[in-house]
């Protein structure tokens, strides 16, 4: 399995998540590289995040194994620059149960790291736009009546 095929937690939902998420992790590797040219007692990795644990059980690294923690890195900076990412825009914002399902859904049925960014974009009425790199997939309001407009002449006319 590549680092691009392993799954990422559910709270990791963006590229922005993903790069704190690294940057957390570098924070650590440095305070405990520091910690150990002074001869002091390394930090706890219980002083992380609970992202950054979940991430680190889920990628299989331990952040108390200096080894594991570099192998975490380079998997990390891998998905932060290949990971597929999907943009969803809503006419209105989404609860954050509904952004993690959706998320769940991408990532059990494209790919295990995909990453979502969620948009507003009341123009829409209602429904959802989904952008990925190379194709728009409209299910708005918007788009259906829009779609839907020489029908509606069509009926207008035969009157």
């Amino acid at each position: 399995m590549s680092p691009n095929d392993t799954p990422l937690p559910v709270t990791i939902l963006t590229r922005a998540d993903l790069a704190r998420l690294l940057r957390e992790l570098q924070e650590f590797e440095d305070k405990t590289y520091q910690a150990g040219v002074r001869h002091e007692e390394a930090p706890l990795a219980t002083h992380v995040s609970a992202a950054l644990h979940e991430s680190a059980e889920s990628l299989g690294a331990s952040l108390e194994v200096p080894a594991d923690r570099k192998q975490l890195v380079e998997k990390l900076q891998t998905l932060h620059r290949t990971a597929p990412q999907i943009h969803v825009s809503f006419a209105m914002q989404p609860s954050l149960h509904a952004v993690e399902a959706i998320t769940q859904w991408f990532r059990g049925n494209t790919h295990p790291a995909t990453l979502v960014q969620v948009g507003l974009d009341p123009s829409i009425v209602g429904g959802c736009v989904i952008r990925t790199t190379n194709k728009v997939f409209n299910f708005s309001f918007a788009g259906a009546l829009r779609d839907s407009t020489n029908i509606l002449q069509e009926g207008i006319a035969s009157l």
